[in-house]
């Protein structure tokens, strides 16, 4: 059984991890103090474990990198 793993999107590994990926990605943007986030974090988290070696999960941190948010 494979491993989940929960990519941390950055500036430097976005487009190399979403835009060109070879499977399908759910990018999850969140920050931390938004409650809404936390709540959803159990199904991302869930989704990559159902999903595993079929779909790519990643995070980005808005607080971190708000121009990876700003185009969607």
């Amino acid at each position: 059984m494979e491993q989940t793993q929960i990519v941390e999107l950055t500036a430097d590994n976005f487009d190399e991890t979403v835009l060109t990926a070879p499977q399908p990605v759910l990018v999850d943007f969140w920050a931390p103090w938004c409650g809404p986030c936390r709540l959803m974090t159990p199904v991302v988290d869930a989704l990559a474990d159902i999903f595993t070696g079929r779909l790519t999960v990643g995070k980005v941190n808005i607080d971190r990198y708000p121009e990876l948010a700003a185009p969607y």
